[in-house]
């Protein structure tokens, strides 16, 4: 058993490694011949395809050879892999043409009924007075939500780069480790797989990532989650049966649970994105990339010890592991809270000088300010917004003749983003930059852009004030109120 654990492990892990590049290669290829349009969706995102096909392929050959017997009929391995499979097209669908949240949910909970009626069910509690089963109606409920829930937590989760495949495979060597002791054969394949596909994933997209995990992998990576640890809890009736699961998944899902607070006290819908994610915090802190999720890992590294603390049967382990598991924590709440901003603050909070000093040092800021005529400019401006990500650029100046660029299609999307940049010096008026821009799986990706748009914007000012003598005859300078 230990040597086919460790060849699904290694033949998932080299399956992921070559899937992943194959993908990242076709990424890097489109967007170095095609500019980004509407229905050309970046291929970077895709790269849960790549993680679906290292973990599907080596563990359906394993089970479909028959030589280990698991604890699931071969009609509802079949059922289970069919739903599966749903669950990564439902993800790779949202990819492509941005499925409505009211829609994605919709599916997700038939999804999950389905599973709940192929036999992965909670099927009670353990409570310190005993066991507590459940009605059939309970326990569907139970189970739609709590694989609901671990499939968006993990589709939240997933904003920095390697952030949700290495908290999920935190998670997955944890509940391993669970499925090894309790003797769960299907489980530990299944953790070992995933395990060596995150593996093999990472090896793309960690910090900085050569392709994303998309709602496909982070959808994928939530069902497989939530499906094994309620295998993992079958069978047992102790009062923390579905606790240690849950403590394992602690991040994202206490993550998804402050998100979904924090959006109805604002009035907003619990579906809708937002800047307010623990990972959002840590970069506005001051925090790179890197340090973010590391510092992420090792909370999730705390709870994983403390879940595997709780489930240890001596009782000074548990207490020395759970004091342990909550120092790391604490630490690292305390260093997130009250950590001060570093030297190297994030760009949003750069004082106008320090903006502009960074500008003038990027190439594509420079030529956009050494313009010598509005044809110039336009080119250069267009050129330079381009590669930061957008797709629809006007820009109009106040003239006494109608003067007016513009690129790009009219079409409307959710994923777009409409930015309008005044083109204001000190003490006059140029002129407007409307810029509209894709949104990437990355929010912080698309606060990066949109800041190096603005110091875009700036440059271009620069330009039409050293035009300023040539243009007076055009272009209206209208002096600004004071």
């Amino acid at each position: 058993m230990g040597v086919t654990l460790l060849l699904l492990n290694f033949g998932a892990f080299c399956l992921a490694v070559a899937m992943t590049s194959m993908v990242a290669r076709m990424a890097h290829r489109v967007s170095a011949h095609s500019v980004q349009t509407e229905s050309t969706p970046p291929p970077s995102r895709l790269g849960g395809l790549a993680v679906a096909l290292a973990f599907i392929i080596p563990l359906g050959t394993v089970i479909a050879s028959g030589t280990f017997v698991v604890e699931l009929t071969a009609l509802q391995l079949l059922a289970l892999c069919s739903t599966t499979m749903a669950v990564v097209a439902l993800g790779l669908y949202d990819d492509l043409f941005d499925t409505p949240a009211a829609e994605k949910l919709a599916i997700q909970i038939l999804l999950a009924s389905a599973t709940w009626a192929i036999g992965v069910r909670i099927e009670g509690f353990g409570s310190l007075h005993g066991y507590v089963a459940l009605s059939n109606v309970g326990s569907l409920v139970a189970t739609v939500v709590w694989i609901v829930a671990v499939v968006n937590a993990m589709n939240l989760i997933d904003g920095l780069d390697g952030l949700a495949a290495g908290i999920g495979l935190i998670a997955v060597c944890t509940l391993f480790s669970f499925g090894w002791v309790d003797g769960h054969v299907l489980l530990c394949m299944a953790t070992a797989t995933m395990a060596g596909a995150l593996t093999g994933f990472l090896v793309h997209n960690s910090a900085p990532a050569q392709i994303f995990l998309g709602d496909s992998g982070s959808h994928l990576l939530g069902y497989v989650l939530a499906v094994v640890s309620v295998l993992s809890t079958a069978k047992q009736y102790t009062a923390w049966a579905i606790a240690l699961p849950a403590l394992a998944l602690g991040v994202p899902l206490l993550d998804t649970a402050l998100a979904v607070i924090r959006r109805m006290r604002q009035g907003t819908p619990p579906m809708s994105p937002d800047l307010g994610h623990v990972h959002h915090r840590l970069i506005r802190q001051g925090f790179t990339t890197r340090e973010s999720v590391f510092l992420l890992y090792g909370i999730g590294v705390g709870l994983a010890a403390a879940a595997w603390a709780i489930k240890a049967e001596s009782a000074p382990a548990q207490a020395l592991a759970i004091a342990a598991a909550g120092c790391v924590v604490f630490v690292a709440v305390r260093f997130i809270v009250l950590r001060e901003t570093r030297s190297n603050p994030p760009v949003e909070t750069l004082e106008p000088q320090a903006a502009s000093d960074l500008a003038r040092r990027r190439t594509l800021a420079r030529t956009v300010r050494l313009a010598n005529s509005l044809d110039d400019l336009w080119d250069a401006l267009l050129r330079a917004l381009i590669a930061q990500g957008a797709i629809s650029v006007q820009l109009e100046l106040y003239t006494r003749r109608p003067a007016q660029w513009s690129y790009g299609s009219e079409r409307r999307s959710v994923r777009r983003r409409r930015l309008e940049l005044p083109l204001y010096s000190e003490s006059h008026g140029y002129g407007v930059v409307t810029v509209e821009q894709r949104r990437s799986s990355d929010p912080v990706l698309d606060i990066q852009r949109e800041v190096q748009m603005r110091l875009l914007a700036d440059a271009a000012v620069d330009a039409l004030e050293q035009m300023a003598p040539s243009l007076h005859s055009e272009v209206v300078v209208s002096r600004l109120p004071v």
